[in-house]
């Protein structure tokens, strides 16, 4: 229960941080609006994301979130909502931080002008090797799979801007 409220503010904090690179305008709505307009090419729902423990893979963007409702309802009835935690809520509420920790990496690590390809998923390879069509050196990737203690995620920024 207290590392799933733990997780909600760090999400918000992160989407924060990727909406003041981006230039991103939210409407009202919270997490979940926040979240849709990152999502709106669908960057974060091609992500993998595998559980090193489990090896399982963990899709927290691919339908409603539910583990932001979990989250938001134990937030402002902990008597009531905190049986509804399960063990899937939080491992989901954790990949999807993880996911949002990743697309913040790579947009710290590319240029100013390429910045409107990091939220567009047809810039995102799923594959352990990258494997980018250089005419020059100026091809922008992350090499190796993103990992922290608990998630791999396989995925990787890869826009060349002479292709």
């Amino acid at each position: 229960m207290n590392l799933l409220l733990q997780i909600g503010p760090q999400i918000e904090g992160v989407t924060d941080l990727i909406a003041s690179k981006k230039s991103l305008k939210f409407n009202s709505g919270g997490v979940p609006s926040r979240i849709k307009r990152i999502n709106r090419n669908g960057v974060l729902s091609g992500f993998e994301i595998t559980s090193l423990l489990h090896e399982s893979l963990f899709t927290p963007f691919s339908q409603k979130a539910s583990w932001w409702d979990t989250y938001n309802k134990t937030k402002h009835n902990l008597a009531q909502s905190q049986f509804d935690i399960t063990y899937l809520s939080v491992m989901d509420a954790l990949a999807a931080l993880a996911a949002l920790y990743r697309l913040s990496d790579a947009i710290n690590g590319t240029s100013t002008e390429n910045l409107e390809y990091v939220l567009d998923k047809q810039y995102w390879e799923k594959t352990f090797e990258i494997q980018v069509r250089r005419k020059t050196s100026t091809a922008i990737g992350i090499p190796g799979p993103w990992k922290s203690k608990t998630f791999k995620i396989s995925n990787y920024f890869v826009y060349n801007p002479d292709c």
